[in-house]
């Protein structure tokens, strides 16, 4: 049973929808206070649930609450959640308490009552702060607000995150340097950076079919990212997985659970789980998943998914070798569950060998990991390991 475990809640609740968001997620204005209050009660229902089954420890080393904008629900309900999830887990020491925020509504009574949830690290998502960008993406602040919550932030917590989004449909490497620049004023101690997708099912998507934006234009994305690991890398954060820059030790835990193909807990409407060697995602409407979870007496070991996948033995060797590959710290070929290093090798060896002599990948003995190049390379590496 692994000893590294985090516990992933889904609050499916935002002001408006951000045109490139393929995320769960509602208007805040579709939902009554007793919707909240019954979404709330329904968590805990499956928190209990999960944590009876036995399938993982109940020993958390991180819990994330993302959506949407958790925050809309009120700090007194998010106080409940935190409640419900010390009732039946247990928080390992230092465990790491992450929420997310939304610049439009970042206030010194939201952080106190975020203060007394337990939270220990806030991720703003900023995206930029350009408001023609933000217009562009649908986001519902503006660059001045952006700057006045991120400045709030970095003077009252100890550990904050930013996200940036690049790649915009005619994107200039102008407006991005500003971008980093100001963030790296602020010096907080992790920065998202992210490519703008344009995912399936978003206004986005359905602007750019309808020739109203631009396609996104993958060789400017590509310059943006090369510009961006030379103005990184000689500052103090460390580039430790593919969109993800931190000062040391300020990696986070939560999502490096992810890239180590460790255990999660996924609760909430739309949230996703592995367990067991199963991944779930629960259904993403919330009021059905409330109906669901306040029927109790759960007859499914997952009741509120609408998939459950049992991840086959070659799956999770695919899993373990890509997610590790994301990372600075690179692949373990001697750890990897599933396979042995020599066959490991006798599979892959003259690829990664190529690779190596190509300057996309780097080795030390038994381990294995992308270069900068390999990096921005990732998606068509990883085909290799496919099968």
């Amino acid at each position: 049973m692994s000893r590294n475990i985090g516990l992933y809640i889904h609050i499916p609740i935002c002001r408006s929808k951000c045109y490139y968001c393929d995320f769960s997620s509602y208007p805040l204005n579709r939902f009554t206070e007793k919707d909240l209050d019954l979404y709330v009660l329904a968590l805990e229902y499956e928190l209990k649930h999960l944590a009876s089954l036995g399938l993982a420890s109940t020993e958390l080393t991180s819990v994330y609450i993302g959506g949407g904008t958790p925050a809309l629900i009120d700090p007194a309900r998010l106080v409940l959640i935190m409640e419900s999830v010390v009732r039946y887990f247990t928080l390992a020491n230092s465990c790491e308490l992450t929420i997310e925020l939304n610049p439009s509504n970042c206030t010194p009574n939201l952080l106190r009552g975020l203060q007394k949830a337990g939270f220990n690290r806030y991720s703003l998502g900023v995206q930029s702060f350009n408001d023609p960008a933000l217009l562009q993406l649908g986001r519902a602040h503006t660059g001045e607000e952006a700057r006045a919550a991120a400045q709030f932030l970095r003077q009252e917590v100890s550990n904050l995150s930013l996200d940036l989004i690049y790649g915009l449909p005619n994107d200039s490497l102008a407006r991005w340097q500003a971008d980093l620049e100001e963030v790296l004023v602020l010096q907080p101690d992790h920065i998202s950076l992210y490519s703008l997708q344009v995912e399936e099912g978003t206004p986005l998507a359905r602007q750019v079919a309808a020739g109203l934006v631009e396609q996104v234009d993958d060789d400017l994305q590509a310059s943006l990212w090369e510009w961006t690991c030379d103005r990184l890398y000689p500052t103090d954060y460390e580039h430790y997985e593919i969109s993800n820059w931190a000062l040391p030790g300020k990696e986070s835990r939560h999502n490096l659970g992810y890239w180590l193909y460790t255990p999660y807990y996924g609760v909430g409407a739309g949230a996703a789980g592995f367990l067991g060697g199963q991944r779930y995602r629960n259904s993403s409407d919330p009021w059905f998943y409330t109906e669901l979870m306040r029927k109790g007496k759960f007859t499914a070991k997952f009741p509120a998914a609408e998939e459950v996948e049992r991840i086959s033995k070659e799956q999770q060797v695919i899993g373990q070798i890509i997610l590790a590959l994301r990372t600075n710290r690179g692949l373990n070929t001697e750890r990897i569950v599933g396979i042995s290093a020599a066959e490991f090798w006798r599979r892959y060896g003259q690829k990664i060998t190529e690779y190596c002599a190509m300057g996309l990948m780097w080795r030390n003995q038994q381990i294995v990991g992308l270069t900068e190049t390999g990096m921005a390379l990732s998606n068509r590496i990883f085909l290799t390991f496919m099968p």
